[in-house]
């Protein structure tokens, strides 16, 4: 099983669960798409720190990422641009690489990237610059096969010989995937799509070559019925046993079978430009700290200037709306509410106010959300602010990492502490932020206590309490027993301890176990949450 460490890291809820389930039955593979090798500086000590923790933590043996540009000055564009593909671009690739290794104290692999700007006249430099990155790095190889196919089609090469000038004795794993076909011709590299016949061809013919290698399935979005993928995963196993069969006779120095004659060959005689010549790139700065600097600034500014000539400009346009596309669905997705009653276009501008003035600076793509809303929440009326605190409030306890907690008592015991949900928020808000409101409307004004927690199941709740719930809470969370919390709330409101107030509290109680606020009883000497 393959995972994307930027997806873990910092994460609690249903990821933890999800990943702690997929240790239990596979071996773990780490692929990164944050420390790209072709980055002119180097990425932030705290986030090697915190993917060499997560490596070791799921006991990966090969850690990959990508030969491309994926940040510049501090800020992310969270997609994978293509570098200069020259000889200095080359230099700091090796620098990165062999730092990243000796920090993970694991195996590092190179992935080729799908892109759509053109970056060279000829494409084949490109391969040749990877060989000289992996021979003087000694790293290996993440071949992915999708991206070969659409970066044939889209910049007019032929796969095999860029293949052909690989060292195929390096590839540590394939990737396999789909990709979308424009009505222009264009193929964009989804991870949405059944993988094509063109790269099911093709994967043969490297297995003949490599040997047996991890073969990794890629499927990001529109995930199939389960019978479809199983068919897909069964004619990927047909094909690898072809190639895996290629290899075993080839071995043995048998021919053969004829319909499998195919074999990748030796790479041309030809060769490309030599990596240390300029290569022209008309309309673009010619310093590859300029252009880094030109690229971020027009996929992240709001009015940026133009970048290309007549033939790339429409793509740097398409790599503008993807990489701003990604962070809106993000943002929508994760704000809902405030996205009905601002509107989708209100936001948006927000959003792009925002990422010009201090663009996105987190590595992990689902902590973006808590950054925009701290920059925005001092921008927002009063309910619309009580909206953004309700929707960072459910989708920060969807991530939360959560401390671990001994076995609870099944049944309350009044003389030992509670343990309440460990990921949740609380606030006293001005406005009915807890209903469900139609697009454009705005929050009434209440005064009210809400608390968002996750449920055991890691579904988020949001519950809104009367003054006496909320004292009881926090009197719950801080108290050294449940008979403690009680007696405080109770001076607290002036109560009674009458049979009928204790039945209401019990039932509150009750309530709130059911819902999976409170978890139960634990020993006062165990950790509180």
């Amino acid at each position: 099983m393959e995972i994307h460490p930027e997806n873990f890291v910092r994460r609690g809820g249903a990821h933890a669960t999800m990943l702690a389930a997929a240790q239990a039955r596979f071996p773990v593979l780490t692929h990164g798409l944050t420390m790209g090798f072709a980055d002119l500086e180097p990425p932030p000590a705290e986030e090697v720190a915190a993917l060499a923790a997560l490596v070791r933590r799921v006991g990966a043996t090969l850690h990959s990422d990508h030969f491309a540009i994926t940040r510049r000055r501090g800020r992310l564009v969270h997609d994978l641009l293509p570098p200069p593909f020259e000889a200095a671009t080359l230099e700091v690739a090796i620098e990165r690489l062999c730092r990243l290794r000796d920090a993970l104290g694991v195996q590092v692999a190179v992935e080729n990237l799908s892109y759509y700007i053109p970056r060279v006249h000829d494409p084949r430099v490109e391969a040749e610059l990877l060989a000289e990155l992996l021979e003087r790095a000694d790293a290996r190889l993440l071949l992915d096969l999708n991206n070969v196919v659409v970066n044939a089609h889209n910049h007019g090469f032929d796969p095999r010989d860029f293949l052909a000038r690989l060292p195929m004795t390096r590839v540590a794993a394939i990737h396999v995937a789909g990709h979308a076909v424009r009505d222009d011709g264009l193929r964009i590299d989804t991870h949405a799509e059944a993988v094509s016949d063109e790269v099911f061809a093709w994967l043969p013919e490297v297995l003949a070559t490599t040997g047996d290698v991890p073969i990794v399935l890629e499927r990001d979005g529109q995930i199939p019925a389960w019978a479809d993928l199983r068919a897909e995963l069964v004619r990927l196993r047909e094909a690898a046993d072809e190639g895996l069969a290629r290899h075993a006779a080839r071995a043995a120095g048998a021919a053969p079978p004829p319909e499998a004659t195919r074999t990748l060959g030796p790479a041309p005689a030809s060769r490309p430009r030599a990596l240390g010549s300029p290569h022209e790139r008309p309309g673009e700065p010619s310093a590859h700290d300029a252009l880094h600097d030109a690229t971020f600034a027009y996929l992240l500014d709001t009015n940026p200037r133009p970048l290309g000539d007549a033939r790339t400009a429409p793509r740097y346009a398409l790599q503008r709306t993807m990489v701003r596309g990604r962070l809106r669905s993000l943002m929508l997705g994760a704000l809902p509410r405030l996205t009905r009653s601002l509107g989708d276009d209100a936001l948006a501008a927000a959003l792009d106010d925002h990422l010009e003035v201090n663009g996105p600076r987190d590595a992990v793509f689902h902590a973006l959300v808590q950054s925009f809303g701290a920059w925005l929440g001092g921008r927002l009326a009063d309910d619309h602010a009580a909206l953004l605190w309700l929707d960072l409030a459910e989708w920060s306890v969807r991530q939360e990492p959560a401390p671990s907690h001994e076995p609870v008592a099944a049944a309350l015991d009044f003389s030992e502490r509670a343990v309440l949900a460990p990921a949740r928020r609380a606030a006293d808000v001005g406005f009915r932020v807890h209903d469900a409101l139609p697009a454009g409307a705005r929050p009434a004004p209440l005064a009210s206590h809400v608390v968002v927690f996750l449920d055991a199941r890691d579904v988020p709740v949001v519950l809104a309490l009367d003054p006496v719930g909320a004292t009881l809470l926090a009197a719950l969370a801080d108290a050294p027993s449940v008979a403690v919390a009680l007696q405080r709330t109770a001076a607290t409101h002036a109560l009674a301890q009458t049979k009928q107030v204790l039945d209401g509290v019990v039932e509150v109680l009750g309530q709130w176990l059911t819902l999976g606020l409170l978890r139960g009883t634990a020993a006062a000497s165990r950790p509180t949450s």
